[in-house]
């Protein structure tokens, strides 16, 4: 939420954040919030945001959109019902019911779109580069297997492809 933005730049603390339930320009407005609200605490610097994020890579375009597929929407459904679970037992359910009714409604193209980076090594290193600018990002934590339905084959090719060609452009 908001609040936990702001709690987190006054007391001075790191944030680790994901795409799960806030797409790009939810998050967008609760980061900078965060750096405004570290700076007006007084703190050093401008904070230190880390972006949580499934990845997923291969060789086409159209393998990294088909491959992790059934993992990353079964990945997204189970969001969906934890949170909505969450929020039957909490007294704030209002605003988890709604993040529950949104990510339920995603659409694989909205997944895609949104909350995921999935591609050839050329396209997630364009798509990491315009989210370090666009959220002001210091790095990632990558989600290799969200849903734990990949097999070990495609998991390991596709941390090939990250390690060999996409972290290079990072260094």
């Amino acid at each position: 939420s908001p609040g936990t933005y702001i709690s987190a730049a006054e007391q001075g603390v790191p944030l680790f954040v994901g795409l799960r339930g806030d797409g790009l320009e939810s998050l967008k407005h609760n980061i900078a919030t965060y750096r405004d609200t570290w700076r007006k605490a007084g703190h050093d610097g401008n904070g230190s945001v880390y972006l949580r994020v499934p990845v997923y890579a291969a060789a086409s375009e159209r393998a990294a959109r088909e491959e992790p597929r059934a993992n990353i929407e079964y990945y997204f459904e189970r969001q969906a019902r934890m949170v909505a679970q969450a929020a039957k037992l909490h007294a704030k359910g209002a605003a988890g019911k709604r993040t529950a009714a949104s990510l339920a409604a995603l659409s694989y193209a909205d997944i895609l779109e949104s909350r995921v980076c999935f591609g050839t090594a050329a396209r997630i290193i364009d798509r990491l580069r315009e989210w370090q600018e666009v959220l002001g990002i210091d790095g990632i934590i990558i989600e290799t297997n969200a849903g734990n339905m990949l097999s070990e084959e495609r998991e390991l090719n596709s941390l090939r492809i990250i390690t060999h060609e996409v972290m290079p452009a990072f260094k």
